[in-house]
Formats: C-alpha cells, sequence, structure tokens
C-alpha cells in the first residue's frame, strides 16, 4: 500500500487547462508556479498529479450523473493525503470529502458533509449515482455491492488506524 501524507497538493485549473500549480507543504507554507515551470525538488509529486489528471481524463471524467457545480469564488480543492491500494485509489480532500475509486469496475463511494448531514454517494457501474444520509444506511442497510466496499474500505481505515 503507497501512502503520501506528508503534503497536500492543489491543482488549481490544472485539469481545465494545465496552467497552474499550488503547493502546500503541511507547515501551511504555500507556493505557486506554472505547469511548465515545476521546480526539480517536485518533479516526482507532478509526475503523480499528471497520472491522476491524465487517469481522470481518461476514466473518470464523464462518471456519475451528477451535475457539475460551478467552483468560483471557492477555495481550491487540496488533496491532504492519498492511498494507493492494489483495488482502489483512497483520497481526502481539504472539504472533508473522502472518496474511494475502484478500479476494476469504476464504481466509487464519496464520503461528504456539505452541511450538518453526513452524505455518502455510490456511483455505481453503470455510472449512475446515489446519495444517502448515513443515518438511512445504518437504520436501513444498503446493497450487497455497496456493502462489499464498504466492509473493504473499513478494513483499510483500520488497518490504518492501528499504531
Amino acid at each position: 500500500m503507497r501512502v503520501v501524507s506528508s503534503l497536500a497538493v492543489i491543482v488549481n485549473l490544472l485539469l481545465l487547462s494545465y496552467r497552474k500549480v499550488h503547493y502546500n507543504l503541511t507547515n501551511s507554507k504555500h507556493f505557486s508556479f506554472s505547469a511548465s515551470a515545476v521546480p526539480e525538488q517536485l518533479q516526482r509529486q507532478m509526475s503523480v498529479l499528471q497520472y491522476f489528471a491524465s487517469y481522470m481524463e481518461q476514466h473518470l471524467m464523464k462518471g456519475g450523473d451528477l451535475p457539475s457545480i460551478d467552483d468560483a469564488g471557492q477555495l481550491p480543492l487540496l488533496l491532504l493525503q492519498w492511498v494507493k491500494t492494489d483495488q482502489a485509489l483512497l483520497m481526502l480532500f481539504s472539504n472533508g470529502t473522502f472518496q474511494v475509486n475502484f478500479y476494476n469496475d469504476h464504481t466509487k463511494v464519496i464520503f461528504s458533509k456539505p452541511d450538518h448531514s453526513c452524505l455518502l454517494t455510490y456511483i455505481n457501474r453503470d455510472r449512475n449515482s446515489y446519495t444517502y444520509k448515513l443515518s438511512s444506511i445504518a437504520e436501513l442497510g444498503c446493497s450487497p455491492e455497496l456493502q462489499h466496499r464498504l466492509k473493504y474500505i473499513l478494513k483499510l481505515l483500520l488497518e490504518r488506524a492501528d499504531p
């Protein structure tokens, strides 16, 4: 399992225009530079970022039936931490969103808290999205397909929590 936890990366317009990258260290120092002028010491991180961007363009941008939201005027989203396993990519973002993308079938499980409710959005193999309150899943259950993914995610999180 590969873990990156010592940095946070903001991708500002990278997926849209590939022009500017913001880099935040965990000590709150902030650097900004052109995507074509990446400092040598950040080349490895930029390679990972370009891999993510390319993968998303090829496989994920058309995923789900959720409407696009205009982010104008909002703070850029930071990728705080990511974990790559043999089955999935787990990502934690600065707005508290936790997203898991499964490789084999391109399904996604997204945990978010846009207001006072904790939500789970599931994007299935057919790229249809379903959003549930976590309290509803706890009370009523969920499909075996989603339950299987939630058990896998829980197992990974518990492994990471062990000292």
